[in-house]
C-alpha cells in the first residue's frame, strides 16, 4: 500500500493499523454491516443479526434459543433480545419444550420466512457486491484462512 491509504486524506499513515488484519477485519465487518443495513431498512425493520437468527431457526426449527446464541456466539442476553424483537416483529414464534418448560423454542412464522427470503437476497447482492474487488479464488482464500483462525481458538 505504498500511496494508497485506508484513512481519510487529511489523517496521517499508521502502520499499526494498517498492518492489523484484525483491525483491517474490524473496519471491513462494520462497512459490510452499515451497508447490509441501509439496503435492508428499504424491505423491513430488521438487522443483519436478526437475519442471521432467522436463518439458523429456518435450518433447525424448532430449535432452543440458546441453541442460536451457541450458533451465533451470542451471550444469553443478546440472544434474548435478537429474540424478542423479531417475536415483537411477528416474525418467530416462541413454544416450550415438552420435555423442559423452562426451554423456551422457536420457529420461523410465515411472516418471518417472507422476510428471510427477501432479506437474504438482498445481503447475497450486497455481499457480492462489496466483495466484488476480490477474484472468486481470493475470496477461497480470505474465507479458508479465517476460517483457519476461528479453529485454532476455537474452545
Amino acid at each position: 500500500m505504498p500511496t494508497d491509504t485506508i484513512f481519510a486524506k487529511d489523517l496521517r499513515r499508521m502502520s499499526v493499523l494498517e498492518n492489523s488484519p484484525l483491525f483491517l477485519m474490524t473496519v471491513l465487518t462494520r462497512l459490510h454491516r452499515n451497508l447490509v443495513h441501509g439496503r435492508l431498512r428499504v424491505h423491513a425493520d430488521i438487522t443483519l443479526e436478526m437475519l442471521l437468527a432467522m436463518y439458523i431457526i429456518f435450518e433447525n426449527q424448532p430449535i432452543k434459543q440458546q441453541s442460536v446464541a451457541d450458533y451465533l456466539m451470542y451471550d444469553r442476553s443478546t440472544a434474548k433480545r435478537t429474540v424478542d424483537n423479531m417475536v415483537k416483529r411477528g416474525w418467530v414464534k416462541t413454544m416450550k419444550d415438552d420435555n423442559n418448560q423452562k426451554t423456551k423454542l422457536l420457529a420461523l412464522t410465515d411472516s418471518g420466512e417472507e422476510i428471510r427470503q427477501v432479506c437474504s437476497k438482498v445481503v447475497i447482492e450486497t455481499r457480492t457486491e462489496f466483495m466484488g474487488c476480490l477474484t472468486e479464488e481470493e475470496n477461497k482464500e480470505l474465507t479458508r484462512l479465517c476460517t483457519k483462525a476461528l479453529l485454532a481458538h476455537h474452545k
